[in-house]
């Protein structure tokens, strides 16, 4: 009874699947190859099927996540028949050393034979035939490190050198020949704005910072006009959100923004991972600096992760003409107070209507029964005591240096968190050393060496990585917890410097940035009643004795400072409103 021959093709990337020297070529010379066998052995082989991997990294992904698992399932259902696998070279199988010597040892369990064209029948009788496959596969995974390594190295080089390395061309750029030639004999290209979705880049930004516009709210706006992405699709946020955190739009070239998780997914990696050109190239500026800054803390502050453990309220109702929307909280039931809208016919042939909005608790807006709260809160009332309120805190706040103690609050609150991270690192950093203690265990076992079963460590082992990767997201998100809190400081130190001139920034200001200024201010309005309780950010009689136990030290210069300070951000503010880019929406 001939040998049926299951033939693997793969190559890494999409790209290579239809090239010459990748799939067809593997193809043409495994037939080849049972070609020659049958010559020589007499006729044993018989082609039976093929299974092509395009796109999938051996490297990357276990076996168990690929094509090449088939041939298990083949030979398990049709027992009666004898299998051969046959690949280019061992590499095709797989580029994980355990993970490709444990599959190869099942498939023999299932009498099926592993052969490849380079290097002949992949034996599993002896101990020595064991050690020569997890050499061979160990070098086939230390050739995958060193090759990405390489990579990783060249494109630092020429990223921190300023130097468009190639991938997807960022929206609002297109490619141009530089007219060089490099080493592979290919035309050297290099971004160039290109003015349409340039001006849509800045239209982006100048929504999300000066119009305080949300991510849904910016999309919705592209989709309107019958603006497209870059790859001619609808925008939605996650594009958006990519463009906004993308360096590239303030002047600078940017690598290992995300980092390969498996083979179809990445993560976006933290900040102070990113590889960035030293120098800004102003060729490829179409937002400022400053404002692409600005777009970064909008954006941290609109995360899940910011709002759950800081409570910064933001504006999702941008379209309401109420100046409070997002900051307003039943003072009896806790629950959201909202914008809501009354119509009245103003014409005996009811073909006119006038519109007007006030606030409305939520709970109270289901049922009477269910909050005590009114039913109708006057946004003309309600929005002039509280900004009463607010002159007078303001007011207050004038002589007072909070940075000590704003800085001392911080501390504490990151303080818990900075020992979970540490606690969580030492936790992590032994769970990689049992990681490894199992991996070499898996060695010994394959040597015969170990009292443990392969399927035994096996389990230890995708126990042991499911709770590394557990470990390594509590830590990312320990992470995210204590930059958003550092961002608090950031915020309340930028109002400290605001509070001279906030008055005058605040009454000459659109409706969107007053909004956008008493986010920065306010945590949450309680309405209870008649009764507005306001929770500013900055509490005046938690710092005022502080305060005066140093009144004593302040001076001219230091008055003179921040009034510097004060008149520099005024500055920088009229400048963003007088520069803002031309609008490219009706």
């Amino acid at each position: 009874m001939k040998k049926k021959v299951i033939c693997l093709y793969r190559v890494s990337t999409n790209k290579q699947v239809n090239k010459e020297a990748d799939i067809p070529v593997q193809r043409e010379t495994c037939r080849e190859y049972i070609k020659r066998h049958n010559e020589q052995y007499g006729d044993e082989w018989e082609f039976y099927t093929e299974i092509l991997e395009g796109g999938v990294s051996a490297y990357h992904k276990n076996v168990e996540e690929r094509e090449i698992q088939q041939v298990i399932q083949i030979a398990s259902v049709y027992s009666e028949e004898s299998f051969v696998l046959l690949a280019f070279y061992s590499d095709r199988i797989s580029r994980q050393d355990i993970n490709g010597i444990t599959f190869i040892d099942k498939l023999y369990r299932l009498g099926v034979e592993v052969w490849t064209v380079q290097e002949g029948m992949l034996k599993m009788d002896s101990e020595t035939d064991r050690l020569m496959m997890f050499i061979k596969f160990w070098g086939n995974n230390n050739e995958s490190r060193k090759t990405a390594n390489r990579v990783f190295a060249a494109r630092k080089v020429l990223t921190e050198a300023g130097a468009w390395t190639g991938g997807t061309v960022p929206y609002g750029y297109t490619l141009e020949p530089t007219g060089e030639i490099n080493k592979k004999g290919k035309v050297v290209n290099d971004l160039v704005r290109e003015p349409k979705e340039s001006a849509v880049v800045k239209e982006i930004y100048h929504k999300l910072i000066y119009d305080n516009f949300t991510l849904n709210g910016i999309m919705e706006e592209l989709n309107n006009y019958g603006l497209k992405t870059k790859k001619g699709c609808k925008w939605n946020t996650s594009t958006i959100k990519n463009i906004i955190k993308n360096p590239i739009y303030k002047g600078y070239i940017a690598f290992n923004k995300t980092t390969q998780q498996g083979e179809e997914h990445q993560k976006a990696t933290d900040r102070n991972q990113w590889i960035l050109a030293k120098e800004r190239n102003p060729n490829y500026v179409i937002v400022s600096e400053s404002e692409w800054e600005m777009a970064q803390d909008i954006l941290a502050k609109k995360s899940r992760v910011y709002q759950a453990n800081l409570r910064v309220t933001t504006d999702k109702t941008y379209k309401s003409q109420l100046l409070l929307a997002g900051l307003l909280e039943c003072g009896y039931c806790g629950t959201t107070i909202s914008p809501a809208v009354s119509s009245q016919w103003t014409s005996e042939k009811k073909d006119k209507k006038t519109y007007i909005e006030y606030y409305r608790c939520n709970l109270r807006a289901k049922g009477a029964k269910q909050c005590k709260s009114k039913s109708y809160i006057s946004a003309k009332k309600l929005e002039k005591a509280v900004m009463e309120q607010i002159y007078a805190y303001l007011d207050s706040l004038q002589e007072i240096d909070c940075t000590a103690e704003i800085e001392r609050m911080i501390k504490e609150e990151t303080c818990g968190d900075a020992e979970k991270l540490n606690y969580l690192s030492k936790v992590h950093e032994e769970a990689l050393k049992k990681k490894k203690a199992l991996e070499e265990e898996m060695i010994k076992s394959i040597m015969g060496d170990s009292a443990l079963s392969k399927e035994n460590i096996n389990m230890a082992l995708d126990n042991q990585t499911k709770e590394i990767k557990e470990l390594e997201i509590e830590i990312e998100e320990t992470k995210e917890i204590m930059d958003t809190k550092n961002l608090s400081m950031k915020e309340m130190t930028a109002l400290q410097e605001l509070i001279p001139i906030w008055r005058d920034v605040f009454d000459t200001a659109s409706l969107n940035i007053k909004k956008h200024l008493l986010s920065l201010l306010i945590e949450k309005i309680a309405v209870t009643g008649n009764k507005v309780d306001i929770h500013f950010k900055i509490r005046a009689d938690q710092f005022w004795d502080k305060v005066k136990q140093h009144e004593d030290l302040a001076s001219d210069t230091m008055n003179l400072q921040k009034k510097d300070a004060a008149e520099k951000y005024i500055s920088s503010y009229k400048d963003g409103r007088s520069n803002l880019p031309h609008h490219i929406m009706p």
